[in-house]
C-alpha cells in the first residue's frame, strides 16, 4: 500500500522562491500494520522510485538528495515527522521493527 504525501519546502535564493516537495511517498511494508508504536523507518532518494513502471517521475537535480537513512524503533508519527525534515525528495518505507520492544 502506498500513500502519496505532499510536503513543500520553500527555498529562497538570490531573490527567487522555489517550492520543492520533500516527503513525496510512503510505502507501508509492515506485516503487522496495526503495530504503530515501534517501526523501522527507511528514507531513500525518491529518484530510486523512477525505476517502477507506473511511478511518478522525479527529475534529476531537483535539490540536494539523500541516498539512504533509517531510524529503528520509532512510532509511525515520529517516522513521518523525521522524513519530512530530511533534505531532498524522499520515499519513506515502513517495516516491522524486530527490536527489544518486540520481545516483551
Amino acid at each position: 500500500m502506498a500513500l502519496q504525501v505532499k510536503k513543500h519546502l520553500v527555498i529562497e535564493e538570490a531573490g527567487a522562491t522555489e517550492e520543492v516537495e520533500v516527503l513525496v511517498n510512503i510505502q507501508d511494508l509492515r506485516e503487522r500494520p496495526y503495530r504503530w508504536n515501534a517501526v523501522l523507518a527507511v528514507a531513500e532518494n525518491a529518484m530510486e522510485d523512477n525505476a517502477a513502471e507506473d511511478s511518478d517521475k522525479v527529475l534529476p537535480g531537483a535539490m540536494a538528495q539523500i541516498d539512504y537513512a533509517e531510524k529503528e524503533g520509532v512510532s509511525v508519527r515520529e517516522a513521518v515527522l523525521w522524513a519530512e525534515r530530511l533534505d531532498g525528495m524522499v520515499t519513506l518505507t515502513l517495516y516491522d521493527f524486530e527490536g527489544k520492544e518486540d520481545e516483551e
